[in-house]
């Protein structure tokens, strides 16, 4: 069916002849599907079902006529009157309800492609309308007057208007966790759990902060015991369940049974960070040295002594090591330290980036977050290192933690990535980013301490962001492959001269500087959308730069093939996207003619050599006939 205002037309889709249905005096605004082959058409004249078998008016309620908008549900069809009216129509018993009156004049009926109908206006925007009538709420769309809603496959609902542009919404995957009464920007710093459900937090220089399992989150002075409210680290011991407090002025602090006292201080250092290995070692370190603690069963810290073999070192990360010790990551890169000796190295001489700052070990070896120098992997000695160039989200990993199932999740200065598969492909690391579209505001994390990042007991990923904490849950929301996005050749240019990408003529000898802009739909998650290329099927392919423009400054000869597929950090590469050119060799540039010069000029001086040869013998002759004469002369004499 089609509605137009020259009426309702049916369109036979194989000849795609059109018969009349509905006249042009109707001049139909609205029509809504019901059932295979109906058709509630509504306008000037009415309200019409329309069928394979023909037309039929609906008789409306006293007093109205003209029909404004319509929209369907499994059995009910929803009518907006010129009178600023809202009915109900079931047309399986032809009972009308009135809904609701005095309407504003631009309210719009909205079907949706999960069978559900919202209602839109400008005073009290998209509402999603219930079969009894009710208007339900629909969470952070109530200023948007729309006009079209459609329900995508990867879970986001998009919103036409009438005059405020395109919308995206869907359900958050991270909620952001704030302190109370700083106004929501308080840096995130450092985290840990406290042994029944909870949180500890450290915001910024704003104290310490605890975060119950059931109830309020409530703020613990630090201040007056341990001279800063600047925490740089937390731990907390399940075995005393006490929590250790670093602070940016290097104190040591011990909550324990609601009483906080200072442990121990390093005057004149700063940053704090305090951790405990499997085999019962504390070790604190602060910008520029390491320490072994000295503490007793009752928690007292005795003594601290200085590591030699990481002296002038500044460490983010203590983790224990599988192969015995511990790893200690810094800006000299990753070090295993079995007692007071290092055994292992990894930093710049073995192929790492020196500035380390997070670490995760398992049955596939050492994974190295590293700031600007992208994810190391390192297994059986052998290092291989993954930056944005082929395929990671950010050159930044500033936390690296495992969920339940073993996939690796990573902050950086860009949002959240997850690791979806081992082994890493040769095509690069399949991910799935967390960013903006997803609850994350501000996206870049705030790394640097020792505990800025855990999972909890629960599952839940916690991360210090720039402001305040990020909060996922992966039970939540599905972490898996998405249909690839669409590419295609945007724009086709040779020596500056605008060429049609769908009608290319061949291109002439003076063709150069030959530029393909390539665009790629992807309005779900366009950031994170990668394209390549290639010349030449077989040829290896080449990822684009942001700008996604190609420039060819010598066009090849003969008929070219140009690919391009694009893909999310989370799927599989697209179909290629073809474009087919050709630049016909010119015939002085062709094999046979310089074969055949070659040739001609190969003949010409075999032919030369031989008419030399001739000349040379008849010279030879003459001389000697001359000899000759000249003996006979001298004889007769």
């Amino acid at each position: 069916m089609v509605l137009s205002t020259q009426g309702v037309f049916r369109v036979d889709t194989g000849s795609l002849e059109a018969r009349l249905y509905l006249d042009a005096y109707n001049a139909f605004d609205s029509a809504a599907p019901m059932g295979d082959d109906v058709l509630y058409a509504g306008g000037q004249d009415g309200l019409w079902r329309l069928t394979s078998e023909g037309s039929v008016r609906v008789p409306l309620p006293e007093g109205r006529n003209v029909v404004r908008r319509m929209a369907s549900t499994a059995d009910l069809l929803w009518i907006f009157f010129s009178d600023r009216s809202l009915h109900r129509y079931r047309p399986s018993s032809g009972e009308w309800t009135l809904v609701r009156t005095a309407l504003p004049l631009e309210t719009q009926l909205v079907p949706s492609n999960d069978g559900s109908v919202h209602i839109s206006d400008e005073v009290s925007g998209l509402r999603r309308l219930a079969d009894d009538g009710r208007e339900l709420p629909v969470p952070a769309a109530g200023s948007l007057h729309a006009r079209v809603l459609h329900l995508d496959d990867e879970g986001n609902t998009w919103i036409g208007t009438t005059g405020q542009g395109l919308w995206r919404m869907r359900p958050a995957r991270v909620a952001m966790l704030h302190a109370p009464g700083l106004g929501g920007r308080a840096p995130g710093r450092v985290v840990a759990g406290d042994g029944r459900g909870g949180a500890w937090l450290g915001f910024g220089c704003a104290g310490l902060w605890h975060r119950p399992a059931v109830g309020a989150m409530t703020r613990l002075p630090v201040e007056d015991a341990l001279g800063d409210g600047c925490i740089s680290s937390l731990f907390h011991d399940p075995a005393s369940d006490t929590l250790w407090i670093g602070t940016s002025n290097a104190m040591l602090g011990r909550l324990h049974a609601g009483r906080l006292a200072r442990a121990w201080r390093w005057p004149g250092e700063a940053m704090l960070g305090i951790w405990r290995s499997c085999d019962g070692s504390w070790w604190a370190a602060t910008l520029r040295d390491v320490y072994r603690l000295q503490v007793d069963a009752d928690g007292t810290v005795r003594d601290a002594h200085p590591v030699a073999a990481l002296s002038g070192m500044s460490i983010v990360k203590m983790v224990d090591a599988r192969a015995g010790g511990t790893w200690f990551v810094g800006d000299r890169g990753v070090f295993r330290l079995v007692g007071d000796r290092v055994v292992e190295r990894w930093s710049a001489g073995e192929g790492v980036p020196g500035f380390a700052r997070a670490l995760h070990e398992d049955d596939d070896g050492l994974w190295i977050g590293t700031y600007g120098g992208g994810l190391v992997h390192v297994r059986d000695g052998e290092v291989v290192r993954y930056t944005a160039a082929n395929g990671l989200f950010d050159d930044t990993v500033s936390c690296i933690l495992p969920d339940r199932d073993g996939r690796l999740w990573m902050a950086g200065n860009n949002g959240l990535s997850v690791l979806l598969e081992r082994p890493i492909a040769a095509s690069g690391p399949r991910l799935m980013t967390l960013g903006v579209a997803d609850g994350l505001e501000p996206v870049e994390f705030n790394g640097g301490t020792v505990s800025a990042c855990r999972a909890d007991a629960d599952g839940n990923m916690l991360f210090a962001m720039i402001r305040g904490f990020a909060v996922a849950e992966p039970g939540r929301f599905a972490l898996g492959t998405r249909r690839p996005p669409v590419p295609y050749v945007d724009r086709v240019a040779v020596s500056g001269r605008a060429l049609d990408p769908f009608d290319l003529p061949a291109l002439g000898v003076d063709a150069a500087n030959l530029e393909i802009a390539i665009g790629v739909v992807s309005l779900a998650d366009p950031q994170h959308a990668r394209v390549r290329y290639r010349l030449g099927e077989g040829a290896d392919w080449v990822e684009t730069g942001a700008g996604r423009s190609i420039l060819l400054p010598d066009v090849p000869w003969g008929k070219l093939q140009f690919e391009i597929q694009a893909r999310y950090l989370d799927g599989d590469w697209s179909d290629s996207a073809v474009l087919r050119f050709d630049r016909p060799v010119p015939w002085y540039r062709r094999d046979w003619i310089w074969l055949a010069a070659s040739l001609a000029g190969l003949i010409c001086l075999l032919w030369a050599t031989r008419e030399r040869r001739f000349h040379d013998g008849d010279y030879d002759a003459v001389v000697e006939r001359a000899r000759t004469r000249l003996g006979d002369g001298r004889a007769s004499e």
